[in-house]
């Protein structure tokens, strides 16, 4: 028997606000992909490494291998601008 390919669920619009400013998310989480059809913002994968890498947006925290950023870090960005070291 074939394994079944899981279906994405569409993610609920509110989702960002409900986590706390601890959690870390992923790229595909922050960026378009096919699987997300609620980004939190409407750039592509080149353009926002490129933010990070020159300091404009917030830097990922690597763990096992992953980039995974802080949702407080991301809320500070997104609505101030600021970026913290």
């Amino acid at each position: 028997m074939m394994p079944t390919k899981r279906k994405l669920r569409p993610m609920d619009p509110h989702w960002f606000s409900k986590l706390p400013d601890e959690a870390l998310i992923r790229e595909a989480q922050i960026l378009p992909t096919p699987g997300n059809p609620a980004p939190l913002i409407d750039a592509g994968k080149a353009t926002f490494r490129r933010w990070v890498k020159g300091g404009i947006a917030p830097r990922p925290i690597r763990l096992g291998g992953t980039s995974n950023w802080q949702v407080g870090a991301l809320r500070r960005w997104l609505l101030t601008g600021e970026v913290q070291p």
